[in-house]
């Protein structure tokens, strides 16, 4: 008698090897009589590809991105099996907040034929700098599927530099400080990212024709959106990019600024976030004035002395270089005094005014004006009885680039020499009798 007992049901488990690929296999059963049954055995996966831009992709890599700002990757689910597949979950790990599913969760679960897609959105928002790691996992009915989400993220940083054009002469355009040096503009980036200037603009603005200040093209389009300067990260710096000039109208002082419109990272992540250029400047304007002197009439070979006075209305200091008439021919003496050509007007020791400074009259500093010692000794009569002038000038120059007129003002002095004159008039003496 046979051992065997005859099976009337029974249950056989087969398992796939690898279940996210597809198997193929084969069952053989024999009965007793020897009669064999062969069964196929077919296993299809469900199968994913990720896709961006087309090409299938293992990572959805953000690369290195600016702290602060936005940033999203279209992601597309492609069912590359050759059955429906059933996406019945599909999310973020959520270990990193910077990371988020913006489209495509909803509406699940969703069901894709053969070669249909599913897009979903990635968006990504650098808080803080360092690299960023993330998972998305989808479910089907059966298996389920990874994605990994990296991004690094730093911040690029502003850092603009000031001008200061100093004191200027009133109606002077200039794009050369007080020094003498041309004025610069740069910026830079000490960040980790590079920096995208999109625009800038003046704040107070400024008149295009009057100013005061100004700035001319040097190289460059203007910044766009679609076209920025790009300053490199880790100390970029971009300079001759625009010229700034100053044209002062007016004896006051005047600033502005030149604010940069770019992704620099807010104060939050640079407390020193600098995006403006402070630009001031001071019109000047020096105001010389002398004194005029008139000494009317004077006997001729009397010494009459007198004093004029300079002071000063403007805002800017001024300093004697000589005081002399070149023009009229005006010599010094023994004594150094500045003597006109007939010798009746002088300037008493004309050159111990040299280098004498003058303060502006509302200044802190003084001398805010100062006395010239001048004499008046008629050599004869004035025209046209004589050869002596009535009235002659002596100039009062300053240093060069004084912003002065000729760098000069002059004194008027004035006087009539004079004689003084005998007549005789005849007498009639009256008549008497002589005893």
């Amino acid at each position: 008698m046979d051992s065997r007992e005859t099976i009337k049901y029974g249950a056989v488990e087969f398992n796939v090897e690898d279940i996210y690929k597809d198997a193929l296999g084969f069952a053989s059963y024999t009965d007793r009589a020897g009669n064999e049954t062969v069964d196929t055995l077919i296993y299809i996966a469900d199968k994913v590809e990720w896709r961006i831009d087309g090409q299938e992709v293992d990572m959805v890599d953000f690369g290195s991105k600016t702290v602060g700002g936005v940033y999203t990757a279209i992601v597309k689910l492609k069912n590359v099996s050759e059955k429906e597949i059933h996406i019945k979950e599909l999310f973020l790990s959520g270990r990193e907040p910077m990371y988020t599913l913006t489209k495509g969760t909803t509406g699940l679960p969703v069901t894709l034929g053969p070669g249909e897609e599913h897009e979903i959105e990635v968006t990504y928002q650098p808080t803080s700098g360092g690299t960023a790691f993330d998972v998305i996992t989808l479910y089907t009915d059966c298996l389920q599927f990874t994605l990994n989400v990296v991004g690094g993220s730093g911040i690029a940083r502003i850092e603009v530099s000031d001008i200061d054009f100093g004191r200027i002469l009133v109606g002077t355009k200039t794009k050369v400080n007080q020094g003498g040096t041309t004025v610069t503009l740069s910026i830079t980036n000490n960040g980790t990212e590079d920096l995208r200037i999109t625009g800038y603009h003046f704040d107070p603005p400024q008149d295009p024709d009057n100013g005061p200040f100004f700035y001319e093209v040097q190289a460059g389009a203007e910044p766009t959106p679609e076209n920025p300067w790009i300053i490199a990260k880790n100390g970029g710096t971009k300079t001759g990019i625009r010229q700034i000039m100053f044209l002062p109208s007016a004896k006051i002082p005047y600033e502005t600024r030149l604010y940069f419109e770019s992704n620099a990272a807010s104060t939050d992540l640079d407390p020193n976030r600098k995006e403006y250029a402070i630009i001031k400047g001071e019109g000047i304007q020096p105001g010389p004035q002398i004194t005029s002197y008139d000494w009317g009439e004077r006997r001729v070979k009397t010494v009459n002395k007198a004093t004029v006075r300079l002071t000063n209305s403007g805002n800017t200091s001024l300093t004697i270089s000589r005081i002399a008439n070149d023009l009229d021919n005006w010599n010094t003496n023994a004594a150094g005094a500045l003597v006109s050509p007939d010798g009746s007007y002088k300037v008493l020791n004309a050159a111990s005014y040299e280098g004498k400074v003058v303060y502006p009259e509302d200044g802190d500093e003084d001398p805010k004006y100062i006395d010239i010692d001048v004499e008046y000794e008629p050599q004869s009569e004035y025209e046209p009885y004589g050869s002596s002038p009535t009235m002659v000038r002596f100039y009062v120059n300053f240093e060069k680039n004084s912003g002065v007129k000729d760098n000069t003002v002059y004194s008027v002095l004035e006087g009539k020499g004079i004689l003084p004159k005998i007549s005789v008039s005849g007498y009639k003496f009256p008549l008497t009798e002589k005893d």
